[in-house]
């Protein structure tokens, strides 16, 4: 009787040590997407999203996959400039990923999304940048354009 109830509390020990195992395993890997939000963005970087034949696919040890998609949470901007970097821990320049104009995008719209980006696997930040205008000012029959901003959003990859 006393054998049995031994194996039994160590059966019992060995699956919650190994549960506790995986639970840790699987936190290492990105589960949920990176989401970060303003006033006037959501920014989401998630797994990347393989809809299309032929689309690049990760190479381990090479380059890593992301998607994006940046939502205008605010008021209508113009002129909007959305620009992705990543760093390279052994030079202090950042390197370019992707740079669009998307223009004009209304409150509540999603002003752009890119279903795969690589990114290097020596690097371990993404900065995306959005710089957007106001509206433009009407000025004696003449569209002058509004103010300009600017907001970088930078996230830990890899």
């Amino acid at each position: 009787m006393n054998q049995k109830v031994t194996c039994f509390f160590l059966l019992i020990f060995c699956l919650l040590f190994s549960s506790v195992n995986n639970v840790e395993a699987r936190s290492l890997k990105m589960e949920d997407p990176y989401i970060k939000n303003t006033e006037q963005w959501s920014v989401q970087i998630d797994h990347p999203m393989f809809n299309e034949q032929g689309m690049a696919k990760p190479k381990p040890g090479i380059a890593n996959m992301y998607s994006l998609v940046i939502k205008n949470t605010g008021e209508t901007l113009h002129n909007i400039t959305i620009e992705g970097y990543r760093n390279d821990p052994e030079s202090p320049t950042k390197f370019g990923l992707f740079s669009t104009l998307v223009g004009t995008v209304s409150s509540g719209n999603e002003a752009f999304s890119h279903t795969n980006f690589p990114v290097s696997a020596k690097s371990n930040h993404v900065e995306i940048v959005i710089s957007w205008q106001d509206n433009p000012i009407i000025s004696k029959g003449h569209a002058i354009d509004g103010r300009k901003y600017k907001q970088t959003f930078t996230f830990e990859v890899n």
